[in-house]
């Protein structure tokens, strides 16, 4: 991924926080009985806005914010009793906190997400290829958990695809597997594993 590419990547998955920061403060001001004025996503001028039992929606131009405006918020409670600071204390200390809380249920629900998704990839050996591969021959065997190549570690549940990279940049004459074989480190030296046919290692 370009440096670009990767800045905007950044700056949407920490809009998208923010916003989900600001929702989990209006979640709990409307469950609590505040008075909302604006719910925002992005910053900046307004590009879409519609108000709807009081409250106004809105998307702005600069997708870097969000927010969630309550009724007096930044003034002196106005004797109405709708204001934010003549709310009970603890019904404030609810709606602050309920951003962090979002965010925390957030990465929560992620990791959740992604350890189902990725959990079971992790490069395990079940079958060879073909009889008496390299692999095989030298002393892999079906179980083993590939945790290294050449010395060069795997990432957490970084799947097939990079042992498949590190594998084919390996030295063909011969290259070191380190696998995890019933909770003990091995290391296993595999020879002999270019394909002249197929012009790559096995």
């Amino acid at each position: 991924m370009s440096v670009a590419l990767s800045i905007v990547a950044a700056i949407l998955i920490l809009a998208l926080f923010i916003t989900l920061h600001e929702l989990g403060h209006y979640i709990a001001g409307r469950a609590l009985g505040f008075g909302i004025v604006e719910f925002a996503i992005g910053m900046g001028p307004a590009i879409f806005k519609k108000e709807r039992k009081g409250i106004l929606y809105s998307i702005r131009a600069l997708p870097i914010g969000g927010m969630c405006r309550f009724y007096g918020e930044d003034e002196e409670d106005k004797g109405d009793g709708k204001s934010f600071s003549s709310q009970a204390a603890w019904k404030r200390v609810i709606v602050v906190v309920s951003g962090a809380i979002m965010n925390m249920l957030t990465a929560i629900v992620l990791a959740v997400v992604l350890l189902s998704a990725y959990g079971d990839i992790a490069p395990v050996i079940d079958s060879f290829t073909f009889e008496n591969s390299p692999a095989e021959r030298d002393g892999l065997l079906p179980g083993d958990i590939i945790t290294a190549v050449d010395g060069k570690e795997l990432e957490v549940y970084s799947g097939y695809s990079s042992v498949s990279g590190l594998i084919a940049a390996a030295d063909p004459e011969a290259c070191t597997i380190t696998v995890d074989r019933n909770g003990e480190r091995v290391d296993v030296v595999i020879r002999d594993i270019y394909d002249a046919e197929q012009g790559r290692n096995l």
